[in-house]
């Protein structure tokens, strides 16, 4: 897994959606 593309999705996603992080980030930490 490339963590280069896992960032760059999660910064794409709260980009775009800005309630993205609250169900991504739990799972990044």
């Amino acid at each position: 897994l490339c963590w280069s593309l896992v960032v760059g999705a999660y910064v794409w996603g709260v980009r775009s959606h800005p309630a993205y992080h609250v169900h991504l980030h739990p799972l990044l930490l």
